[in-house]
């Protein structure tokens, strides 16, 4: 009776596919199903959940179905990977917790990794179930096996393993540290690696690239402090153009000056940078290690100020202007100091703004135009002295205060951030990032 019943449960599988397959081709599925069938199940929120979403149609084989028995079929995958001993490697190193609350994350993660499983432990069914874009890049692991690629690979492989089989290069590097070559003689690098930038790589954050763990070694391999680190993450994106040479140089000098920086200097340090190296009227000036910190300041202050901090194409908003928000301003006195926050609503607000405080929030106009976010500025008046410009505001749309900064998108002083925390209850806003 049970084996009658299995027979069935089989049968209703052989309706995934839209093809009829070949008897010597289902038989070897077959194989695999009565393997599935009597592994060690633990059903779980991430399985069931995805009942009513599968995997997308380029993720599947072409003649699989979008239906029911193709769900329950990647649910007992998953069903069984969970219970498999490779979770238990994989869920006590990135601390995964099967909780209801977890789900979508974990499912995101899951995926490929149940699908690497899955090529190692059902091969004829991983091979007909699913498309070339999860099989891409495979083969490069074909001599590692699951047990070394759990315990060994790097933890933001195994936390991004779509991303790092998008590529044959990033597979290939990968499965040079999993099989236990020396990662600084693996081919094509971007840029030599020392032991301890190798180091470093190896062992960084989960959430990172390959190409943003490559980064991440190098900076800390010389000497840079994991602070410096996340600013460059995020700065760099934007100087994308930046050749290798330049890039070898500017890290250089980041790294060797990286006490001296104020909090937030870097994204305006490396736009000016970034001038130096393509602006052709910078030919022909001292090379940058040559520079001082202090003078690649001052000359970074003039060059904004002459520039107005503005790119081209932000000429055409010189007389616009837009709809102040609902929200009021504030003011309050303290210690002598009268602080007063207003809503600025034209395009030559935001420049005077930017120019006197020598940063970048010209450049958010089109997003106050159409409602994304306004800005506010802090201002302070001692008695019988002239107001002052100290801290820019960012407010976004759904009121959290996203950015608050004074001079070279300095941190505001702790009395600016009560005046702001006071404003913030009056108005009901919530901090995101500042506290």
């Amino acid at each position: 009776m049970k084996a009658k019943s299995q027979a069935a449960e089989f049968y209703w599988y052989r309706n995934v596919w839209t093809c009829e397959l070949p008897d010597p081709i289902w038989s070897r599925l077959l194989r695999d199903l009565h393997r599935l069938h009597e592994m060690p199940k633990v059903p779980s929120d991430i399985a069931r959940r995805r009942s009513g979403n599968i995997l997308p149609n380029r993720c599947l084989n072409k003649d699989v179905k979008q239906s029911f028995g193709t769900a329950l079929l990647l649910e007992r995958l998953m069903d069984a990977f969970i219970a498999s001993s490779h979770f238990a490697t994989l869920q006590h190193r990135l601390g995964f917790r099967p909780a209801r609350r977890h789900y979508i994350l974990i499912r995101s993660r899951l995926d490929p990794l149940m699908n690497f499983w899955a090529s190692r432990e059902f091969p004829w069914l991983h091979r007909k179930l699913f498309g070339a874009e999860v099989k891409r890049n495979l083969g490069c692991f074909r001599s590692v096996s699951l047990d070394e690629f759990f315990q060994y690979a790097p933890l933001f492989v195994l936390y991004g393993l779509k991303n790092v089989l998008a590529t044959a290069q990033t597979a290939n590097w990968a499965f040079w540290i999993i099989s236990g070559k020396n990662l600084r003689r693996a081919p094509d690098l971007p840029f030599p690696l020392t032991r301890r930038m190798a180091h470093f790589t190896i062992n960084a954050p989960r959430h990172l690239t390959f190409s943003e763990a490559l980064l991440f070694g190098r900076v800390r391999g010389l000497g840079g402090s994991l602070a410096l680190f996340k600013e460059l993450y995020v700065c760099l994106r934007q100087y994308h153009r930046l050749h290798e040479f330049h890039i070898e140089k500017l890290l250089s000098f980041v790294i060797k000056h990286q006490e001296d920086l104020y909090p937030g200097e870097l994204s305006l340090l490396l736009g000016y940078l970034w001038h130096r190296f393509f602006d052709s009227r910078a030919q022909g000036e001292a090379e940058l290690e040559e520079c001082s910190l202090a003078r690649i300041r001052r000359e970074m202050r003039f060059w904004y100020r002459e520039t107005e901090a503005i790119p081209e194409h932000m000429y055409e908003h010189q007389n616009l202007a837009w709809a102040s928000t609902k929200r009021q301003g504030f003011s309050t006195k303290i210690d002598g100091v009268h602080y007063r926050i207003i809503e600025l609503t034209s395009y030559r607000e935001l420049r005077e703004e930017g120019n006197f405080l020598s940063h970048c929030v010209a450049s958010y106009v089109e997003d106050c135009q159409r409602g994304f976010c306004s800005i506010w500025s802090l201002r302070a008046r001692r008695e019988k002295r002239q107001e002052k410009l100290v801290v820019t505001i960012e407010l976004r749309a759904d009121g959290y205060i996203a950015q608050a900064l004074g001079e070279l998108n300095t941190k505001p002083k702790p009395e600016e951030m009560a005046v702001i925390r006071d404003w913030a209850g009056q108005e009901g806003l919530r901090f995101r990032g500042y506290r």
